[in-house]
C-alpha cells in the first residue's frame, strides 16, 4: 500500500485576480453606441407597431389567399388573377354565411348585455363607495 502525499502548505482555491487595465475611450464609446442603438430600435418599434401589425396581416392574408388558390390553379390551369377571383368570392360568403348564423344569437346576447349593464354599473358604484362585504 501506498502511503498518501503529505498536505500541500499552499494556498487552496482561485488564484488572485490580476487588476485589470482600464477601457480606451472608443471601447467605452462603442459600448455606448450599441446601447444607444438598441435604445432606438425599441422606440422606432413602439413608433411604427400598427404599420407592423398592417403589414404582418396583410402578410397572413396573402398568404391565406395564396393557399386557397394554389389547389384551384393546379387542379384547373387557371391563372394566379382568375383564382383569386374565385377565391377571394368564396372567403367572403362563407364569413357571410358564418355571421348570417350565428348573428341571431350573438344579437340576443349583446341585447341582453345592454339590459343587464346600467344595474350592473350602479352595483359597481355601491360595492366602491361601501367597499365588499
Amino acid at each position: 500500500m501506498k502511503a498518501a502525499d503529505p498536505p500541500s502548505l499552499a494556498p487552496s482555491g482561485p488564484a488572485p485576480a490580476e487588476p485589470r487595465e482600464p477601457r480606451s475611450y472608443a471601447a467605452t464609446a462603442s459600448h455606448v453606441l450599441v446601447v444607444v442603438a438598441i435604445v432606438l430600435v425599441a422606440i422606432a418599434l413602439v413608433v411604427v407597431r400598427e404599420a407592423l401589425l398592417l403589414a404582418f396581416a396583410a402578410a397572413i392574408i396573402a398568404a391565406l389567399l395564396e393557399a386557397g388558390s394554389a389547389p384551384l390553379r393546379r387542379l384547373s390551369g387557371m391563372s394566379h388573377s382568375a383564382a383569386l377571383s374565385v377565391v377571394v368570392p368564396a372567403i367572403v360568403a362563407v364569413i357571410v354565411g358564418v355571421g348570417w348564423l350565428v348573428g341571431a344569437q350573438v344579437h340576443a346576447q349583446v341585447v341582453d348585455l345592454l339590459d343587464q349593464l346600467p344595474s350592473a354599473i350602479r352595483s359597481a358604484e355601491t360595492l366602491a363607495r361601501h367597499g365588499i362585504r
